[in-house]
């Protein structure tokens, strides 16, 4: 197998960072302690994912080792889910700066996505943003791990757009300032922060917020995937 074909599997000090939420020294410290194994190419690092799960199962603290008194206390993505849940289901107009709450949870290319969501909700004219303006958004986004598996399927931000036009069509009128998430964009938040729990990441990234749009299925985010060939 070449070289290259193996290097796609593995992730850059940056990428580690911001899954950790710490800067890349910080990482570049773990690695010269030992605390975290990686792969030296050239002056910079190469991480497998099953060393990163090895490292996040180090550093996970044992159920056994709390106290009783605190066996109920939630974590922080625990305490996000319950909330995002009562937002999204007791709130009829929601915006992405809605979603920016106390937990800080998201991460920054995750956050781009829903600015750039909102973005190209703008630029068709709609005054809502669905499924299909997420997808924009994570296409658009270029750097996280759900722009590279979209891209690596073929999928770019041209195709989807044109779709998407073909689809519903452009809105009548300019809009500017906030626009709302639709239900079904609202669901595929939650179904990104169920995927995040269900994968034991304290963060939520893009792969989550792809993993979501693929899960709601219904939406026209997923209508436009199954289009362009992808099997839902």
């Amino acid at each position: 197998m070449e070289m290259r074909v193996i290097m796609e599997h593995f992730m850059t000090s940056e990428e580690i960072a911001e899954m950790l939420h710490v800067d890349p020294v910080t990482i570049r410290r773990l690695v010269n302690k030992g605390d975290l194994s990686a792969y030296r190419i050239g002056a910079d690092y190469r991480f497998a994912p099953s060393d990163l799960q090895d490292y996040l199962k180090r550093q996970r603290v044992s159920a056994h080792a709390k106290d009783e008194s605190a066996a109920n206390v939630n974590t922080p993505l625990d305490q996000f889910n319950q909330l995002i849940r009562k937002v999204i289901h007791g709130k009829t107009y929601m915006t992405p700066a809605d979603l920016v709450g106390p937990f800080d949870l998201f991460t920054k290319r995750a956050l781009n996505v829903l600015t750039l969501a909102q973005a190209e909700a703008q630029r068709f004219q709609h005054s809502y943003i669905g499924t299909e303006h997420l997808l924009l958004g994570l296409v658009r986004e270029g750097e996280g791990v759900a722009t590279q598996v979209l891209t690596n399927l073929g999928i770019q931000v041209d195709q989807v757009r044109h779709s998407v036009e073909a689809i519903i069509g452009r809105g009548g009128h300019i809009v500017s300032g906030e626009v709302g998430l639709t239900p079904r964009a609202k669901k595929v938040i939650e179904l990104a922060v169920d995927e995040a729990r269900r994968l034991n990441h304290r963060f939520i990234g893009t792969e989550h917020l792809l993993l979501g749009l693929v899960r709601e299925g219904s939406g026209i985010g997923a209508d436009v995937l199954e289009k362009l060939g992808l099997q839902l």
